[in-house]
């Protein structure tokens, strides 16, 4: 009914191959410190409370979280973060898929997927980056609402029709260019001699 794992305070925490599941506060919440998160798995945790999640980055959280996959509730919260990358993670059948609260945290190369709104942005300050993300079959993309402007280019917002694309993010956000084909489908083909 809690937290999975709670880590606070300024040590190094890598965390490889882990499976948090149905935690009811949160799976993984990490405060005010180093983290690095690769190859887990973190399913159906935060469904107990209203500002729970998967995993939970508070306050001064700096690392990578990577390759990992989310389900269920709400992915990633991030909260007042530093320099924090996220990347090539997969997020499936969140109500919400990533959170930043006045946080700075790197979005590349994730996939959301079935999600009822993909990104929210809120608060003071806005990521650096937010690129070379995989949208698919999500109801809302991005509800941005923070006080500064987003720039979020070159995704895969899940269609090529910019009007689609359009009325699915509010707020003041650049996301043009954007990615005109899947990125995950080969680009080149060739024919070989037999």
């Amino acid at each position: 009914g809690g937290v999975g794992i709670l880590v606070d305070g300024s040590a190094v925490t890598r965390i490889r191959r882990a499976e948090l599941r149905d935690n009811g506060v949160a799976g993984l919440w990490r405060r005010n410190g180093f983290l690095e998160l690769a190859d887990s798995r973190l399913h159906g945790n935060g469904l107990a409370v209203d500002n729970g999640a998967n995993l939970i980055l508070d306050r001064d959280v700096s690392g990578r979280v990577a390759e990992n996959a989310f389900d269920g509730g709400v992915g990633i919260h991030c909260i007042e973060t530093r320099e924090l990358v996220i990347e090539d993670n997969i997020l499936t059948n969140h109500r919400i898929g990533l959170v930043s609260t006045s946080a700075r945290p790197q979005n590349s190369g994730n996939q959301f997927n079935r999600i009822e709104l993909a990104l929210r942005i809120e608060g003071a300050v806005v990521p650096p980056r937010v690129e070379l993300n995989i949208f698919q079959q999500s109801e809302r993309l991005l509800d941005h609402t923070a006080s500064r402007p987003l720039t979020a280019t070159n995704n895969w917002w899940g269609q090529i029709d910019s009007t689609w694309i359009a009325a699915r993010i509010s707020g003041e956000v650049r996301w043009q260019p954007f990615l005109n084909f899947d990125p995950r489908v080969p680009l080149d083909f060739a024919l070989g001699l037999n």
